[in-house]
């Protein structure tokens, strides 16, 4: 995301949503499923927007050779400055759990997650660091929340392989924010990947395989993580065209309310928005989304980027990076 030039160029962004479970509603779903079953499960509407946002530096401030976390009100007509704290090490990623109004931003270089209270930051409180999760044989690079089930996900990579076969997903029940506890089972294999995204209401999570270009569809378990059933849907055979740029695929956002997944086409001229859509039903009490949907019903949505036109004839993106959407 792109700063003011008195600072860093590069760096991560989240919106903070107001407190939430009073001013979540129920937005029921279409009823389906396979065989006879009946799926009984609902997706709560979007929460409100308190007109928060947080900017961590990926690179320190070349002004102050600090690293910061700074936040601001995006209420009224331009960007107020609220804060800001030093975090001490170099960002990678944040992400928000809005219910329980907590931030966990993730240091590669320090090996840590730190997860902040941010509850008191409209009252010009700074936010309070609760717990620090360490990485020893790892470098943590991504994470998100489920707000629902009180847990924290977390991508690593090893240390000790300059070529990746694996990353590890770390599971950490959040219940208590303070002491958070890694799930049984965890840390879990995935692919090597630097897009992934949660549907928490489905449970499931969506990647990327970095290697192989394939979107890959889990199951999110009590203690565990169990593929989709069918293939993985392999994206450069839906996004086929080639040139001198290697595919890849940026920033995978999920919106679950929509059940579509979004992410960056980064491939030169023939970037373009990526934009899938899967099946909506959600599963009842009992069930999982791989009971209830197949990886076969995964459909590609046309984007207004044709790239099969001549480059001279239409818009151009020239690259993509990040994908952002209005719940």
């Amino acid at each position: 995301m792109k700063r003011s030039k008195n600072l860093v160029s590069l760096a991560f962004l989240a919106c903070l949503s107001s407190g939430c479970s009073a001013s979540l509603g129920l937005a029921e779903v279409d009823e389906g499923g396979e065989g006879g079953t009946v799926v009984t499960g609902s997706v709560p509407r979007p929460p409100e927007n308190n007109g928060l946002v947080f900017v961590s530096h990926f690179f320190e401030d070349s002004i102050s050779g600090r690293n910061l976390l700074q936040w601001y009100g995006v209420g009224e007509s331009f960007p107020e400055f609220g804060g800001e704290i030093d975090v001490e090490t170099t960002s990678h990623s944040m992400a928000l759990d809005n219910e329980n109004e907590l931030l966990a931003l993730v240091s590669d270089a320090g090996r840590t997650v730190k997860i902040y209270d941010v509850s008191e930051v409209t009252r010009r409180q700074e936010p309070e660091v609760l717990s620090v999760l360490s990485f020893r044989e790892e470098i943590p690079l991504f994470a998100d929340f489920d707000s629902d089930s009180n847990r924290l996900y977390v991508s690593a990579s090893p240390i000790s392989s300059s070529i990746a076969t694996n990353n590890s997903l770390y599971v950490y029940d959040t219940s208590d924010p303070r002491s958070p506890q890694l799930v049984s089972g965890a840390p879990f294999t995935i692919p090597v990947t630097a897009s992934w995204g949660l549907d928490p209401f489905r449970n499931v999570l969506w990647l990327v395989d970095f290697r192989a270009k394939e979107l890959i569809g889990y199951d999110l378990l009590e203690n565990g993580i169990e593929e989709i059933p069918g293939a993985p849907l392999r994206l450069t055979d839906l996004y086929p065209e080639d040139n001198q740029f290697v595919f890849q695929a940026r920033d995978l956002t999920v919106d679950p309310w929509r059940s579509r997944i979004y992410a960056a086409r980064s491939q030169g001229e023939l970037s373009e928005l990526i934009a899938i859509d899967y099946p909506s039903q959600v599963p009842g009490t009992g069930q999982k989304y791989g009971d209830v949907a197949n990886m076969s019903s995964l459909k590609r949505i046309e984007d207004a980027i044709d790239v099969t036109i001549p480059m001279d004839n239409r818009a151009t993106l020239l690259d993509a990076y990040e994908v952002a959407f209005n719940s």
